[in-house]
């Protein structure tokens, strides 16, 4: 096995790595489910056999925490990161991104320094964001929970959290459990689902290395970063990318939030499938095909260009939001990970993403036009190859999903997924 810090060479029972020191004892107890040669199983066979539920591996985390406990005064956050390894089958992938921090704010000007501390601008633009933002958030420090800053960590704005359970500082917030299981929540969304996908999926790396993602997170702040030409031109890919794949970027991030958190006991609760069906037709449309998925590739394709639109959908949307309290891509994207986790397993929702963003586009010489034309085919967006997953036989091991996407969708499979 590797370790999950440095990705050296490790052998199951070592207590630290030889190499960096981490310490690996809470990875497992015995061998973990991560260190177990994977099993690769024949699709055909998969579809004949009854599917049972497996029992979930076991955690080490829950020696250390009881399910149904509320995390209280002592917020562990790094126990929801080590969780993630444990839980999930993620093949002999080493998300780093585990190694950076999580961090609760004190202030709004901590928070907003953070977030522009590398913003490239001049100082003296910095200097104007920086009053602009701070003023913002004193007005409405609810507007952002958290961020996650792709190689730097997860930042969370504690006056937000102060402001929402009506808290006078810090130690008081992280006596409050609901205060508590909100600020674990909002860590699992951005780092451990946003994270993931951007630093250890091939679609995120690339959109980390041609600058995207700080646009976006720009964009969030409504800060206007476009003054030459090639600029604008980033800001229109960067538009179009995030928008493609906005519904696997949420729902991902929101289903953690329900799944991870759900085995410490303080998990979101996900939407009922039968009231978000009668919002709209086409959602039961959606809601009763992610229930039970037949293998044909176009009822997929079809679904995913629904879940692309449906946040411009002003009815549609208004009924989604005013039943969970947010947009089709969150609530929609979370339907269908439990769908994927349902004909699958939950082990695999991570490793589907893994296969759904395994795509690169040559970002930085791409045209505008082009990079519309490629992301329109369900080749090529994370929205339409995770729907198509839902086309395989069910799958048991991570690796087993990704020889079964090559073979029967000819998806190349991300090389940590690649059996051995």
């Amino acid at each position: 096995m590797r370790c999950p810090a440095c990705s050296a060479e490790v052998r199951i029972g070592d207590a630290k790595c030889g190499s960096c020191g981490w310490d690996l004892k809470q990875l497992y107890t015995g061998e973990s489910r991560a260190a177990q040669a994977p099993r690769v199983e024949d699709p055909a066979a998969a579809a004949e056999r009854p599917r049972v539920a497996a029992p979930p591996a076991a955690s080490p985390i829950h020696a250390k925490l009881e399910i149904g406990t509320q995390l209280g005064a002592k917020l562990r956050l790094d126990l929801c990161d080590r969780l993630f390894l444990e839980r999930y089958d993620l093949g002999n992938a080493t998300p780093s991104f585990l190694r950076e921090k999580t961090q609760v704010c004190e202030t709004v000007e901590e928070f907003i320094d953070l977030l522009i501390e590398d913003m490239r601008c001049s100082d003296s633009e910095r200097a104007g964001i920086r009053k602009g933002w701070i003023e913002q958030g004193r007005k409405d420090s609810g507007v952002i929970l958290g961020v996650h800053f792709p190689g730097r960590g997860c930042f969370l704005n504690g006056p937000a959290f102060l402001q929402l359970f009506d808290c006078d500082s810090i130690n008081e917030l992280l006596e409050h459990p609901e205060a508590c299981a909100s600020i674990a929540s909002t860590a699992v969304h951005e780092k451990l689902g946003h994270g993931f996908i951007s630093e250890s999926t091939a679609t995120g790396r690339e959109r980390v290395e041609n600058g995207l993602e700080r646009l976006r997170l720009a964009g969030r702040f409504g800060v206007e970063t476009v003054d030459t030409p090639d600029h604008e031109i980033l800001n229109r890919k960067c538009g179009l990318v995030f928008r493609t794949n906005a519904v696997t970027d949420e729902g991902f991030s929101r289903w953690l939030e329900t799944d991870l958190l759900g085995e410490l006991g303080i998990g979101r609760e996900a939407e009922d499938p039968e009231a978000l069906a009668a919002i709209d037709p086409r959602i039961a449309a959606f809601v009763h095909w992610a229930h039970a998925p037949v293998q044909d590739t176009a009822a997929a394709i079809y679904h995913a260009d629904f879940l692309q639109g449906a946040d411009s959908d002003e009815e549609l949307a208004g009924g989604v939001i005013a039943l969970s309290g947010q947009p089709p891509r969150y609530t929609l994207g979370c339907v269908l990970m439990d769908a994927l986790a349902r004909h699958h397993r939950p082990e695999l929702v991570p490793a589907a993403m893994l296969i759904a963003y395994n795509v690169t586009m040559n970002l930085s010489s791409l045209a505008v036009g082009d990079l519309r034309e490629l992301l329109a085919d369900p080749r090529f967006n994370a929205t339409a190859r995770a729907t198509q997953l839902l086309t395989l036989p069910p799958c048991d091991t991570a690796a087993s999903l990704a020889d079964a996407a090559r073979e029967l969708l000819s998806f190349a499979p991300p090389e940590c997924l690649v059996s051995r």
